[in-house]
Formats: C-alpha cells, sequence, structure tokens
C-alpha cells in the first residue's frame, strides 16, 4: 500500500500499536508463560478478583503514587474520588488499573466477573477491531484459550446503569492482558514505550451478544466521533472510523448511586501543546440525562 491509503492506514492505526505488542509478546511467550510447572502453581494460587489490589498485597511492592486535582475543585465526587484514590495502595501503576477501594465512604464495591475466552468469543464482532481501530468488523479476537492463557476481561455482576438513565447496562471491560501475568507497566524500547493499561468499555446490547455501538460511543467514545488522520498530499485532516476511546485503562465506579468512569486521557487527537497538558491526567466523566461530562482531573506523580 502507498499514497493516501498508507497515510490513512498508518495515522489511524497507529493508535492501535499497544494491542499489537500485546498479541506479539502473548503469542511468544504463551509457550513459556503456560508451562505445565507455572500451570499448577496458577491453579494451587488462584486468581485474584477484578479489580481487588488488596489480593495483591503480598505479591509485589506498593508503587508511591500522589494525585492532585486540578479540575472540580469544591465538587463533592471530586474532592471525594481524590481522597480515595490518594488513600488507596498500589501494587501495579495507576494506568495499569485503579484500585477498587472501599475504605473512603460513599463507593460501594462493584462486583466484577471474570470472562472466559469462550464467553468472550460469543460476542458478536471483532472487539480488538472495535476498541483499537473504531470500526465494528466481524469476526473475533485472537483466541490463546488453548495454551492456558486467560484475559483479563470482566463484567459487573450485577449490571451497572453506566449512562445513569434507570436501566442497567450489560458494561464489559475488555482487556486482552493475561490476568496471571500481566505486561502492563513494563518498558518496550524508549520511554514513550511505557505499556499502558489497554481495559476499554464497550456496552453490549440487552441480548448480551451484540455490541452496541452507539451507547458505546456516546458513553465511552471521545467527543470527535472517530479518528483524525491526514490523508493526500496536503494532508487534510480527516474524520476517520465511528469510535475512538477517549482514553486507556478505564474504572469505573459509583459515587451517591451515580456510575462514573475515570480514565488517562489520550492524546491520539490533540495537537502538541494538548498533549502536553494531558500527560499523566486521570479525568473523571459521567454520562446523565444523555451527555457525557469530563467532571474532574487529576495529575499523578509516581516516585518508584
Amino acid at each position: 500500500m502507498t499514497g493516501p491509503d498508507y497515510q490513512v492506514a498508518h495515522a489511524c492505526f497507529s493508535r492501535t500499536r499497544s494491542f499489537a505488542r500485546k498479541s506479539m509478546r502473548h503469542a511468544i511467550s504463551a509457550m513459556l508463560l503456560f508451562s505445565l510447572a507455572y500451570a499448577i502453581a496458577i491453579a494451587a494460587e488462584g486468581s485474584p478478583s477484578p479489580g481487588n489490589d488488596h489480593e495483591r498485597d503480598e505479591r509485589g511492592n506498593a508503587h508511591q503514587v500522589r494525585f492532585s486535582l486540578r479540575k472540580g475543585r469544591g465538587t463533592p465526587v471530586c474532592e471525594a474520588y481524590l481522597q480515595r484514590l490518594n488513600e488507596s495502595t498500589y501494587t501495579k501503576l495507576p494506568y495499569c488499573g485503579l484500585p477498587d477501594d472501599t475504605r473512603v465512604p460513599s463507593f460501594p464495591r462493584l462486583n466484577r466477573v471474570w470472562m472466559t475466552w469462550p464467553e468472550i468469543e460469543k460476542i458478536k464482532g471483532n472487539l480488538d477491531d472495535f476498541v483499537g481501530k473504531g470500526v465494528l468488523s466481524p469476526g473475533k479476537p485472537r483466541s490463546y484459550e488453548n495454551t492456558g492463557y486467560q484475559p483479563s476481561t470482566y463484567r459487573f455482576d450485577p449490571k451497572i446503569d453506566i449512562d445513569n438513565d434507570g436501566t442497567p447496562d450489560d458494561v464489559i471491560m475488555w482487556d486482552s492482558e493475561s490476568r496471571d501475568h500481566p505486561q502492563c507497566g513494563q518498558y518496550y524500547g524508549q520511554a514513550s514505550d511505557l505499556d499502558k493499561g489497554s481495559a476499554i468499555g464497550v456496552i453490549l446490547k440487552s441480548d448480551g451478544l451484540n455490541i452496541d455501538e452507539k451507547k458505546t460511543r456516546e458513553v465511552f467514545g471521545n467527543k470527535v466521533g472517530g479518528y483524525i488522520v491526514p490523508t493526500g498530499p496536503d494532508e487534510i485532516p480527516v474524520l476517520y472510523a465511528r469510535y475512538a476511546p477517549v482514553g486507556l485503562g478505564y474504572n469505573v465506579f459509583e459515587y451517591q448511586r451515580l456510575f462514573y468512569y475515570s480514565t488517562y486521557l489520550d492524546d491520539t487527537n490533540m495537537s502538541p501543546s494538548e498533549r502536553r497538558r494531558v500527560v499523566d491526567v486521570l479525568g473523571v466523566f459521567l454520562r446523565k440525562n444523555s451527555v457525557t461530562e469530563e467532571i474532574c482531573e487529576y495529575h499523578s506523580v509516581i516516585s518508584n
């Protein structure tokens, strides 16, 4: 492929490099990770519940993370979430998922349930293509079921009302990372290649089998509505695809009977100055009355 077609493909799909790196690493390391001895050890140890980092406390050292509030001062949910962020124990980098800490009042624990490859494969549409390219295509994401590797994808049970319209939604957090041996937080090449979390929120239709593209875009998508890519010899910006996530590493929480989500803001469609502004910035979003709004912004500093 050459010329304008190459420019479109390259610009649009550069956003999926982290997904590609994960898939490549999984394929290369599958046999090493899931030898018989390792499988036996994991079976004996068991997997922690999704989002419950307190079950991992004895498996790794805590990271020193400090958040400061940049947007939303005086807003109850922003102040309370700041307290929750700064009182949590981080046994993994915050890019790789935030602890489901309930020590701060008004944050009930949400019941997250792991999904298996057979369950994922029942969903109609390629989740990899949808979250990474903004295109709802037929087919299934690559499965590593035969290796014994299980993804970090989970759903909520009971369902959650993510758009706060009074009707529960079937929300899944698509993440192809290995559940028991995640690669998030490691460096591959330069410092800019830090592997950050890729858990992306996807909403299913009431049948639990089809992706609700419209609702997912309205709740979890960026305001542009897709990817802006330069095309042609003059590199004229063109809106490509119908969906692009607003960030990487989605974390859903409930506060005073409303559902929110936080995510590290993605700079794909931003200018250089805007990109500098959102480095290490966590945004909190609320969908209510058919409008999605960023309520809070935090800057995070990781000292180790």
